[in-house]
């Protein structure tokens, strides 16, 4: 019986699958894309219907006809222009020769609205709208808009390429321009004689060797003008002294001296030394010292300003130093100014300002530059990216990797706050607080509860980053304490405290603090004994 009902079961099983079969490969052989005959309706309709197009531009921006033909191409359906914006199913705005609005009405009213920008090519513009309102009428507009932008993206990149491309280019053939031009200035300088070596004057051309200036000469002394083509050997006047080319020795004027050329050696003037060429030596002013040529390897010393290209070695100037690029030192009792990346130590009375610097700066005044990497010590520091140290009253960065050391320091990866906060001493405090980058610092000032004593406070510690909410604050603190009935004078006990200070972020605007450590009297109050330190407090901003 069970064996009956099993068979039924089994014969019931395959008739079906034979239907399935049947069904679905009927189903199968249909083409795939092929919609119902009710859906195929609307769109045989619209392409029998011709697609009415109004484009409002100026100028040529826009061609009517190239734009109508290439939808029409497009499409596989007919094109028209319209002749006003209300019986048009594409509407093209242009608000200018850059930016264009597409409008298409669907069949069922519905509105679909698109921008975008458009090349400054008349003919790529026409291709850009063709294929926004392509894909407008075929509702593929996202797809078409991630692709343009895209290629604008592409373009801007090829462009930003190009340019620096054209521009590298510009200053290789500046360069290369520039040492052409040595070159021939080299190649037109007269040949100089060389039969006669030795010369005295009064007032060149009033010398042993009248025509002393075409001549190469291993001694000149003058006593008002000398001038000579070059030297190879010692020249000296005491007023101006003058070389039309180069100097291989030792050159001085007591009111100046001037080389035309290379120079490899020592010049040098109580009033001014100029040297035109590249110099491997020494160059020395009371005055001024100027250097115009590329490379300077050796030093520039001068009273008032020492003036110098590429040097390699050593600036000290009594007012001003300045240097296209320094690999070196540069010693300034007013300002030194460093145009190009240097690698270098400098130092200034007054303010040191330089491009990118590899290095250290130190300043009475201020330290004003572009990337850091090394350490910036004065009174003000401002750099754009900081990679080491800044010590400073104010320290004002973009970014700092490393740490800066001040009442005042500004970062953008770091805050400046109110500070709140009480101890296990039975006193409160207030302070400002900066962090930047892995170190924080704070001055403040603070009174006990009994109001008998205010206290003058700072502290220095690390700055640890836990996560974006908590973290961890170890550090020294200080504390002068001064009775209020004194007034002044010197302090009644001071104290250390050795803290670590815990943090947790709400939101945006308030920290919470604890620390807990020791306190550790010193002065004339040391023998009160190392106790327990707590504080608790907030943070603002």
């Amino acid at each position: 019986m069970r064996f009956a009902v099993a068979a039924q079961h089994a014969v019931l099983a395959l008739a079906l699958a034979s239907c399935w079969l049947l069904v679905g490969g009927a189903g199968l052989a249909q083409p795939a894309r092929e919609p119902p005959a009710a859906a195929r309706a609307p769109a045989a309709a619209s392409a029998n219907v011709p697609l009415r197009v109004w484009v409002d531009a100026t100028g040529e921006t826009v061609d009517g006809p190239k734009l109508r033909e290439s939808l029409s191409r497009e499409l596989g359906r007919e094109v028209v222009l319209a002749a006003d914006a209300a019986s048009a199913d594409l509407r093209i705005r242009l608000s200018d020769e850059t930016h264009a609005e597409v409008t298409y009405t669907t069949p069922s009213g519905e509105q679909l609205v698109r921008s975008v920008e458009l090349p400054p090519d008349p003919e790529r513009s026409v291709l850009v709208l063709s294929w926004l309102s392509l894909n407008l009428v075929r509702d593929e507009a996202s797809e078409v808009l991630d692709e343009l932008r895209a290629r604008r993206k592409e373009e801007r990149e090829a462009e930003a390429r190009a340019a620096l491309e054209a521009t590298a280019a510009l200053e290789a053939k500046a360069a290369a321009d520039k040492a052409a031009a040595d070159k021939a200035a080299v190649a037109a300088q007269p040949e100089l004689l060389r039969d006669r070596r030795f010369d005295l004057a009064l007032w060149t051309p009033i010398s042993i060797l009248p025509d002393s200036a075409k001549r190469e000469l291993a001694f000149q002394v003058a006593l008002g003008w000398g001038e000579a083509g070059a030297i190879r050997g010692v020249a000296a006047s005491l007023g101006g002294l003058r070389l039309h080319q180069s100097l291989r020795g030792i050159a001085g004027g007591m009111a100046f001296v001037m080389v035309g050329g290379k120079a490899r050696g020592i010049l040098g003037s109580m009033g001014y030394a100029h040297l035109s060429g590249d110099l491997e030596g020494v160059q020395l002013a009371v005055g001024a010292a100027v250097h115009s040529g590329a490379k300077l390897h050796g030093a520039q010393l001068a009273v008032g300003g020492a003036i110098g290209g590429d040097v390699k070695g050593g600036q000290v100037g009594g007012g001003v130093t300045y240097a296209r690029s320094l690999d070196g030192l540069s010693v300034a009792a007013g300002v030194t100014l460093l145009r190009q990346p240097s690698r270098a130590l400098v130092v200034a009375g007054g303010a040191n300002l330089f491009g990118d610097l590899d290095g250290v700066a130190v300043a009475g005044g201020a330290n004003i530059g572009r990337d850091l990497r090394g350490a910036a010590i004065a009174s003000v520091n401002v750099q754009r990216n900081v990679r080491g140290l800044q010590v400073g009253i104010v320290n004002v960065a973009d970014q700092v990797d490393g740490a800066a050391i001040g009442i005042i320091s500004v970062a953008r990866n770091g805050r400046v706050q109110p500070v709140i906060w009480g101890s296990g001493d039975q006193s409160a405090h207030v302070a400002i607080k900066s962090i930047a980058g892995y170190v924080f610092t704070q001055f403040g000032t603070g009174v006990s509860l009994n109001a008998d004593e205010v206290s003058f406070d700072c502290g220095i510690g690390a700055h640890w980053e836990l996560d974006a909410r908590f973290f961890l604050e170890p550090g020294v603190h200080y504390s002068s304490w001064v009775n209020t009935d004194s007034g002044s004078g010197p302090p009644d006990h001071q104290e250390v405290y050795y803290l670590v200070q815990a943090g947790l972020r709400l939101g945006e605007k308030l920290d919470l603090l604890a620390g807990v450590g020791l306190r550790h009297p010193v002065g004339d109050n040391d023998d009160a004994g190392v106790g327990p330190e707590l504080r608790g407090g907030i943070a603002f901003f």
